[in-house]
């Protein structure tokens, strides 16, 4: 889904939204590069002052980043404010950032010393056929159907 934001939110902007190209561009780049790379460092920090990510407390905190990233998507397709949809994506984006550590030390944590090499080649491969793969042709043809 974040790939599909990040794909099309440019096109989304210009086209229905009605924002000049260079706003677009520049707001997108200063969104696209900050809010990921602070809520890693954020949500990094945050886990380990926690205990780890094998903690209930680093657990409990991920479940309500999850549970804020979801409120801070879900409007964004019913919004014709271009600040208040850029605000929410770079929340959404920070905080899908800050998930990143917790819920991947997390799952790694779940298999077998012996298979963590697999299984995170499995994940980052899932990713990439799943997720990135079908980005333009997926979520472009969900686009134009509307």
């Amino acid at each position: 889904m974040i790939t599909g934001i990040q794909y099309w939110i440019t096109d989304y902007w210009i086209t229905e939204l009605l924002v000049p190209d260079t706003v677009v561009f520049t707001s997108f780049g200063i969104i696209s590069i900050t809010a990921p790379i602070l809520g890693l460092i954020v949500g990094g920090n945050v886990t380990s002052n926690l205990g780890g990510f094998k903690s209930k407390q680093a657990l409990r905190i991920t479940q309500l980043i999850s549970i804020l990233t979801l409120f801070c998507s879900i409007p964004i397709p019913f919004l014709t404010d271009f600040k208040t949809v850029a605000t929410l994506l770079w929340f959404l984006l920070f905080f899908g950032g800050a998930i990143l550590p917790s819920i991947t030390g997390i799952m790694l944590n779940t298999i077998d010393g012996s298979l963590k090499t697999t299984a995170n080649s499995l994940a980052n491969l899932s990713y990439n056929l799943i997720g990135y793969l079908p980005a333009p042709f997926v979520y472009g043809a969900i686009y134009d159907s509307g």
